[in-house]
């Protein structure tokens, strides 16, 4: 609610009162004659009237603010949104503030010389503010300090028109404005209206990400306030904003002043509950539990049981007694299903057991548990980020165990075919002692059902298996004799058992292990942070073979995780190791800048210099060297990314600027068969894919033209009586009719030229006879040459229709093309 617009309210109604009961008899007794009478009845009904509609337009706004300010509750005390910024009021008090500036502009425009103008100036802006139509709210600021700059409502105004400033997001004109009213406030000694402007300013300074300014404005703006109860939201802010800051000893005093200023049950609960958190990050868990056993005790606290016992169990866990915290989470998981506190419960219990009891698997499922419990509490999108993180650690530890038994029965067969018998022979001697006893009560009700689901239905199909997934797909497409059961059953067996262990290479599964165990060490040192373990894991996978840049990696892992671990010496030695085998690795070059020691050149950079170097000849027109030195550097650096670059260059400049097609068409071929996913063989295949389809439709062509000519040169013969009606626009053809039959060749020249007609005015009619459909080859012609690179002769547009731009000598990017990104490509 607007407090100082009610306050002021209820002052000048007393005032008016005892204005009215004093004059009033004076007025009786001093007035003589009926005009005279007249003439003032008629004045106070007109004051009468105007005091009305502002007393109702006043009412009407404090009604608005007072709906504000219950959406506000709603949030609840610990809501970021700070208390005057409002982007989206309710509609009733939107309705209001309509109803307060159609009120305001009667008094504004009949009685401009009333004593209220200047509170309706005040009032209508103040509805304009909150409507967010600030420019007009700022007018009316304005108008007031100027026309009545001696009103005792200038501050308050200028305090509005601040407010104005910062929704109309001149955040330096607002500050600028907040401190001047602060300043003549408080010279004015209006220690409210200073006090509201540093809460507005302190507001302002914490939605613009300036904590340390907010800090200051709220503290400033507490101490003129007092002790005033309307002010403890704004002290639970100020304690927000200093936990924020890391300042949690001036947090948790900041909250257990807010309980001095006699706040509302939502607030008082949640400052009491800050300040026991608090108390116990800080160190003082005594003072936490003694809180929290107050609260516990308390009548009005008893909807909030739970939370309350939730933060008793973080003390009981931080004071170090587990297995109390422990049973009282698993109370508080029980007791409050589907609310936020069994969220905070579930992840608790997953931090024991991850951290202390380090049993991964349970801390997972109850990390699940709290992201189900109550999906939009912040607890459970963590817990599912760390559920996340743990899954992958479980497959990953499946795998490996996988991988490790394939290994070792890939290394020892006879222990497979030996645990085979045994299990054989204990099967056996089961089946004989069943057989003895008899089958016991489960296995017949178990007989009972199997036999009820191998009944068929009454449209005759069983109600056995109906699918196979893909990968028992997969399995079943080597093993044609199985049953579909036992094809489910192998396809869910480990490798080991579904693999021919003769013709499984041992190097190949060893160095696959390296790798799983070498990716679990990076699992274990940055999600999991079990140090120990990821300290194991990387040992294990480098005592393998797992290639130099994993090695290198490998070293420097290690010599962080013994840095973490507090062995400064041990993380020395790993780093000296790294550097002296893999000096030319990014880690090893992380580790010498890190010692502030010269860096060697990285070959990554010397490979860069020396294309440049190459490419550089084919930019001052050299091209022949330029290809020569191309070539040359393809040589001496046969695995570097950028030789698909070389293949490249080398064939567009044959292409385009030495017009030699075949060996552009050689560049591009062994680019595509040595480097077949670079960007640079994109365009590459498409040329190539060009000349394959123009040789194709060449050959064709050839085919199509023999039987043409064959057809009709036997109809010259006189092998053929008639002439071939596909052909019979052939000149040929035509010729020999005019000769023999001069009739029939004027009627299907007619007919010819009709059917041109037509189709050249867009009419439908059939294809002459004789025509080759549109986009075919016409007669007595050649197919065309392709679109893209020819053997014989380069085209003006190459590449199958992609544009290439010309370039003249010394161009930059003269042996690149332009379609492509030079970072993209040496990516």
């Amino acid at each position: 609610m607007d407090r100082l617009s009610n306050k002021r309210m209820q002052c000048r109604r007393r005032h008016r009162g005892v204005v009215f009961r004093i004059l009033f008899p004076l007025l009786l007794m001093g007035v003589s004659g009926c005009a005279v009478w007249d003439q003032f009845t008629s004045g106070w009904d007109t004051f009468t009237a105007y005091f009305n509609i502002y007393y109702n337009a006043s009412k009407l706004y404090d009604e608005a603010v007072q709906e504000i300010d219950k959406q506000q509750a709603k949030l609840g005390p610990m809501s970021s949104q700070p208390a005057s910024i409002m982007w989206n009021i309710p509609q009733k008090a939107s309705q209001n503030f309509i109803k307060v500036i159609e009120k305001c502009s009667k008094i504004l425009d009949r009685h401009k010389t009333s004593s209220l103008v200047d509170d309706a100036l005040l009032l209508t802006g103040k509805s304009y503010w909150w409507l967010q139509q600030y420019g007009r709210a700022e007018r009316k600021f304005k108008e007031l300090m100027e026309y009545f700059p001696e009103s005792e409502l200038y501050a308050e105004a200028q305090l509005w028109l601040s407010k104005t400033y910062f929704g109309e997001a001149r955040d330096k004109e607002a500050r600028d404005e907040f401190r001047y009213t602060i300043e003549r406030a408080l010279k004015d000694k209006q220690e409210e209206i200073a006090a509201q402007a540093y809460f507005a300013l302190g507001e302002m300074e914490h939605y613009l990400k300036n904590d340390q300014e907010a800090v200051k404005a709220y503290r400033d703006g507490l101490s003129l306030a007092g002790g005033a109860e309307s002010h403890a939201r704004t002290q639970f802010q100020l304690a927000r904003l200093e936990e924020t800051l890391g300042n949690k000893e001036d947090a948790a005093r900041a909250y257990l002043r807010v309980l001095d200023l006699d706040p509302d049950d939502d607030l008082r609960l949640a400052a009491e509950l800050q300040y026991a958190r608090l108390a116990r990050e800080t160190g003082d868990i005594r003072e936490s539990m003694a809180v929290l056993d107050d609260m516990l005790d308390n009548p009005d606290y008893l909807d909030n049981q739970g939370e309350i016992q939730l933060e008793i169990a973080h003390g009981l866990a931080a004071q170090g007694k587990i297995d109390e915290a422990f049973a009282l989470y698993t109370m508080i998981d029980t007791t409050y299903k589907n609310k936020p506190e069994a969220a905070e419960a579930f992840y608790a219990i997953g931090r024991i057991y991850e951290t202390v009891y380090k049993d991964l698997d349970n801390a997972a499922d109850n990390y699940e548990k709290s992201k189900l419990a109550y999906a939009s509490s912040p607890t459970a999108r963590l817990a599912g980020k760390r559920a996340k993180d743990l899954q992958e650690y479980r497959k990953l530890r499946n795998k490996i165990f996988d991988t490790d038994t394939l290994l070792f029965y890939v290394m020892n067969p006879d222990s497979l075919a030996l645990r085979d018998s045994l299990q054989a022979l204990a099967d056996s001697l089961e089946r004989e002692k069943r057989l003895k006893e008899g089958p016991s009560e489960d296995e017949l009700m178990l007989r009972r059902k199997k036999l009820a689901r191998s009944r068929r239905r009454p449209h005759g199909r069983n109600t056995g298996i109906t699918s196979i997934d893909e990968p028992t797909r997969t399995v079943a497409a080597g093993n044609l004799n199985l049953t579909r059961q036992q094809v489910y059953k192998k396809a869910e067996q480990p490798a080991y058992r579904r693999l021919d262990l003769s013709k499984v290479p041992a190097d190949s599964v060893r160095y696959e292990l390296a790798v799983l165990r070498f990716n679990m060490g990076g699992i274990m040192y940055n999600k999991v942070r079990m140090l120990d373990s990821a300290k194991y894991y990387f040992n294990l996978a480098m005592q393998d073979s797992i290639g130099t840049n994993r090695r290198a990696q490998g070293y420097y892992f290690l010599a962080q995780i013994e840095r973490d671990l507090g062995n400064e010496e041990t993380a020395v030695a790993q780093e000296d190791e790294l550097v002296r085998q893999f000096p030319n690795s990014p880690y090893a070059r992380q580790v010498l800048k890190d010692r502030n020691l010269p860096v060697p050149p990285d070959s990554a950079d010397v490979i860069r210099k020396e294309y440049d170097l190459a490419a550089a000849c084919l930019e001052r027109g050299e091209y022949e060297r330029g290809i020569r030195e191309l070539q040359r550097f393809i040589e001496r650096f046969p695995t570097s990314e950028e030789c698909a670059r070389a293949h490249f260059a080398i064939g567009l400049t044959c292409e385009l600027d030495l017009q030699d097609s075949a060996r552009a068409l050689a560049a591009y071929r062994t680019l595509i068969t040595k480097y077949p996913q670079s960007p640079c063989a994109e365009r590459a295949k498409k040329v190539v894919e060009t000349i394959r389809k123009y040789q194709l439709k060449k050959g064709m062509y050839a085919e199509h033209k023999a039987l043409r000519d064959s057809t009709i040169q036997k109809y010259l013969n006189g092998v053929i009586a008639d002439p071939p009606m596909e052909y019979i626009n052939d000149p040929r053809v035509l010729e020999h009719l005019k000769k023999t039959d001069p009739d029939r060749y004027k009627d299907i020249m007619r007919e010819l030229e009709e059917k041109r007609r037509m189709r050249e005015e867009g009419m439908p009619g059939e294809q002459p006879p004789g025509d080759f459909p549109p986009g075919d080859m016409p007669p007595g012609s050649d197919p065309g040459e392709p679109p893209g690179l020819r053997e014989d002769q380069p085209p003006p547009e190459p590449g199958g229709g992609i544009p290439v731009p010309e370039r003249r000598p010394g161009e930059p990017g003269a042996c690149i093309p332009a379609f492509l990104d030079h970072s993209w490509v040496t990516a």
